[in-house]
């Protein structure tokens, strides 16, 4: 199996920093938004040896799911 790159608390924030300085928006964050992106993360990782996300497009799909769903980033 081939290996998969995952990503880390540093690749979302860099990726939001570029989508703001391309769409506009604010930079802020919520208090706690370093603690739940960094929760959303742990779940691309095998638990008890059970993989939820096995290919890199329910990787994608769950990361884009949960980050949109908690509104971890202000939009204002």
């Amino acid at each position: 199996m081939e290996s998969i790159e995952l990503l880390c608390i540093n690749d979302v924030l860099e990726i939001h920093k570029e989508a703001i300085e391309i769409f506009g928006g604010s930079f802020g964050y919520f208090r706690d938004t370093e603690t739940m992106i960094k929760s959303v993360l742990d779940q691309q990782n095998p638990h008890f040896g059970y993989n939820k996300y096995p290919t890199p497009f329910n990787k994608a799909a769950m990361l884009w799911y949960f980050f949109h769903q908690k509104s971890l980033f202000c939009r204002w």
